[in-house]
């Protein structure tokens, strides 16, 4: 009786080192997988594990410095428009997440009528492009996702029924966010 007892004390022993073994790993392996993404040159943000790529950053803050120039605020202090940009793309992932979380997207028939109801507000579909163009400097198919950013932006504010700007806040104070 008393050698059973001995046995299962040292298997209870053996059990409980090995869980801490792998815990131990498991948080080393973590932080060592953090440390690689966030090691990564092609990123600059990562938004609870998935990454805002430099590439993309860099074509949205030359599109939005595009617009800027068009529309003559070439002269404001453009300083804090990167930071601007970044996290503008830090809220629209958020927004993302949780949409896909909550099953929340935009069909083509939505994004179709919302593109169609700023086509009418032109003489002609072309003459809209050629000012996205001009704007921008995206042509249909990028313009057509941004629509769809807008679209969705609508829904999850309809669904959390409050401003999406102190939702976004109270995302970022929850979220897992790593600049690099």
């Amino acid at each position: 009786m008393v050698n059973n007892m001995k046995k299962l004390f040292v298997v209870f022993c053996l059990t409980i080192v090995a869980g801490i073994i792998v815990l131990v790993c498991l948080f080393l392996k973590k932080k060592f997988i953090d440390q690689k993404i966030i090691k990564n040159p092609n990123y600059l943000v990562l938004v609870n594990d998935e990454p805002i790529l430099k590439s993309d950053f860099e074509k949205k803050l030359t599109q939005t410095k595009h617009y800027y120039f068009w529309a003559k605020k070439d002269q404001m202090d453009l300083s804090s428009l990167p930071n601007d940009v970044l996290t503008q793309m830090v809220n629209l992932v958020l927004i993302r997440q949780f949409a896909q979380k909550h099953s929340l997207f935009v069909n083509r028939q939505e994004l179709e009528n919302r593109y169609q109801s700023i086509v009418k507000n032109h003489q002609s579909e072309t003459e809209l492009l050629k000012k996205i163009n001009d704007m921008y400097g995206i042509d249909k198919l990028e313009y057509q996702t941004i629509l769809t950013e807008e679209i969705l932006k609508e829904k999850v504010q309809q669904y959390v029924k409050k401003g999406l700007v102190d939702w976004l806040i109270a995302q970022k104070q929850t979220a897992k966010i790593i600049w690099n």
